[in-house]
């Protein structure tokens, strides 16, 4: 059974050493998003009203009573029933299960871009038989 650290370690220094870079960066991004998850997310915030809004039967558009003017949901009506789960959330747990569904998201984004790498080196008639090791900063 190949093993995929080995295959990754494998790679120039310098592509180690950005991995290791974007790695650091995206955990001291996470340490004060997580450390902090009252000030950051805002866009939570305005998801989470406008759920709880629609649930309610009342409309999501317009200014978030106690909320800067700018901060006010710009969707459809109907967008807003996406996001009646938030809504049932304490803003801190909303704002935790966003954050995870991003990360998520970044993660399959990566995957997807190594598979098309893959397949690309394949076409060239470059075979890659070891997974490499993906580390993405947003």
């Amino acid at each position: 059974m190949p093993n995929p650290l080995r295959g990754a370690l494998a790679r120039p220094r310098w592509q180690l050493a950005l991995d290791a870079w974007a790695l650091i960066v995206v955990a001291a991004a996470l340490w004060q998003i997580v450390g902090k998850v009252d000030a950051y997310q805002w866009d939570v915030l305005v998801y989470r009203w406008g759920g709880g809004a629609f649930a309610e039967g009342r409309s999501p558009c317009g200014a978030i009573p106690g909320q800067p003017s700018y901060l006010h949901f710009v969707y459809p009506p109907l967008v807003a029933a996406l996001f009646v789960p938030l809504a049932a959330l304490k803003p801190a747990a909303a704002k935790l299960l966003w954050l995870a569904l991003k990360l998520a998201a970044l993660a399959f984004t990566s995957a997807e871009r190594d598979v098309a790498s893959d397949v690309a080196e394949t076409e060239r008639g470059e075979p890659r038989l070891e997974p490499r090791l993906a580390v993405s900063a947003a």
